[in-house]
């Protein structure tokens, strides 16, 4: 491994969380709205009423820590597909979730296992006359009574991936941190606005309880799901993430003293609950982190120059986005050489 390429990789690699292009019929599954299975075996129908949200905004993008405030990675220039933030919307249709015009289709990610590449997300509702109610969902009460929850399904390799045994138990392939603040749209830092201090916001939808090398370790606290963070665990797949809000009743949420987990609240809970929202987001996970350790290139080469293990990461990278291997090579290129102020991404939490 060249050690003076990894270190660059390291410090100039940022958020692989992308941008979407035209969808690869190969790669991606139609987006299928289908309720989860609850307890008792039979189908969930979100509730509706007038106040139910009429749109909803997702925003992914890969980042790094300052402490517990999570900041997003900035692109270098010259990127045009892999792009550090992207963003997939949906519209209410009845009683189905649409995609709205212009959206991307699907989150692209890398995995990340020998230490801590995060996602981050960031959940946002609006009515049906585009006034944003993420804030009555998460504030004065509400916040006790909703969690999102979610379960990847359709699990299956990538083009160039193999299955592996549990591919199908969700935590197997990522994990997800609540990272819920007071207030809502606060992040976890002091900043300066038009020349007023505003006070970092308080850490809500989990709480530290150590470290583990560089990394903080959470627990659930008060999760909602509003902002959270996922680490991706198993390279080369792709799946569909069922994203499900659910009301609970009284302290229904803290059944037994404490919150479920991420994936689905626990038995008996159902039953003290309805669920709000529920949509599903395809998304791929094209290549590990890992692997750029293995890049070796310091000058621009084509394609056929390059080693066997930068050629499998320019291909996956090709098929990901739907572009050629020479737009995937200059992608990497931009990423590695390209200038970069890590530290100019304008989102946090």
């Amino acid at each position: 491994m060249n050690k003076k390429i990894l270190s660059l990789l390291i410090v100039l690699l940022c958020g692989f969380s992308f941008t979407a292009c035209e969808k690869d019929e190969t790669w991606i599954r139609p987006n299928q709205n289908k309720p989860l299975q609850p307890d008792n075996g039979k189908s969930e129908t979100p509730h509706e009423d007038e106040d139910a949200p009429a749109k909803v905004e997702l925003t992914l993008a890969g980042g790094h820590f300052h402490g517990v405030a999570f900041h997003q990675d900035a692109d270098a220039k010259g990127i045009l597909y892999k792009k550090a933030v992207q963003h997939i919307t949906y519209v209410r249709e009845g009683d189905q979730w649409k995609l709205a015009e212009g959206s991307d289709s699907v989150f692209r990610v890398m995995s990340s296992n020998e230490y801590r590449y995060p996602y981050g997300l960031w959940i946002k509702y609006y009515d049906k006359d585009g006034k944003d109610i993420t804030s009555t969902i998460a504030e004065n009460g509400e916040s006790k009574a909703h969690q999102h929850f979610f379960q990847a399904s359709n699990v299956r390799p990538t083009f160039d991936g193999k299955a592996q045994e549990y591919d199908n138990v969700t935590d197997s392939l990522l994990d997800y941190t609540y990272m819920d603040t007071n207030p809502t749209n606060g992040i976890l830092k002091q900043t300066t606005v038009d020349g007023k201090i505003v006070p970092a916001a308080t850490l809500r939808g989990s709480r530290v309880v150590g470290k583990k090398g560089d990394d903080l370790i959470f627990t659930p606290e008060n999760p909602i799901g509003m902002k959270g963070f996922f680490q991706f665990k198993r390279q080369r797949k792709q799946f569909d993430m069922t994203i499900s809000l659910y009301h609970f009743e009284g302290n229904a949420k803290f059944l037994d003293g404490s919150p479920s987990g991420f994936v689905a609240p626990r038995t008996g809970q159902r039953n003290l609950s309805h669920l709000e929202v529920q949509f599903k987001i395809p998304f791929i996970v094209y290549a590990s982190r890992e692997e750029t350790g293995l890049w070796e290139k310091t000058d621009r080469v084509p394609f056929d120059k390059l080693n066997a293990d930068e050629k499998r990461l320019v291909t996956s990278t090709a098929r990901a986005y739907n572009i050629n291997l020479i737009q995937a090579l200059n992608e990497w290129f931009e990423q590695i050489l390209g200038e970069v102020d890590k530290e100019s991404g304008s989102l946090w939490f």
